[in-house]
């Protein structure tokens, strides 16, 4: 069991808005500094990566290939926790983008895990199509489109195209 700060905090802050997702969010490949987050009824095909210190990011799989690997990074939440006699704050964070909080719970609820859930609730809509494009041997990158969207893709470029669809009731895994 990861007894770190960001871990523990995050899974008592998801344990309290998992309802708030369009698709329910799981903890998964715990490690001591590091784990993922993926969603039910999604897959593998797209994961949040959070690794202690810095890294909030979420990623893309390549899936239908068999090969199974982060293709892209789709979106950041990134925070690099600072301290100083003002309070907490984001060492990424310059100017008007600066805020400091009396606590690291709430920084990382704000700065980090809100963004998250309305990323994921624009972002994984039933109906639409996460692709993955360009080539396997020298990279591309993903997107999110609907299916009149996907008409227009280049099929030349095309690698994955992974239709986002509603979980079925009474399939979902326990969740942490």
């Amino acid at each position: 069991m990861n007894r770190c700060f960001f871990y523990k905090n995050f899974k008592y802050w998801l344990r309290g808005n998992r309802s708030r997702f369009n698709f329910v969010p799981y903890i998964t490949e715990v490690k001591k500094n590091s784990f993922k987050v993926k969603f039910h009824g999604l897959g593998n095909i797209v994961f949040l990566r959070i690794q202690k210190g810095h890294e909030f990011s979420m990623w893309t799989n390549l899936v239908s290939q068999k090969i199974n690997y982060p293709w892209d990074w789709v979106a950041d939440f990134d925070l690099l926790e600072q301290k100083s006699s003002r309070g907490y704050s984001c060492g990424l964070c310059e100017g008007d983008y600066k805020k400091y909080y009396l606590n690291r719970k709430d920084m990382y609820i704000e700065h980090c895990y809100e963004p998250f859930l309305e990323w994921c609730n624009k972002k994984l809509v039933v109906g639409d199509y996460i692709i993955n494009m360009g080539k396997i041997d020298r990279g591309g990158c993903s997107r999110f489109c609907s299916k009149s969207d996907l008409k227009t893709i280049n099929k030349n470029e095309l690698i994955d195209a992974f239709e986002i669809k509603p979980v079925k009731k009474g399939r979902r895994k326990n969740v942490n």
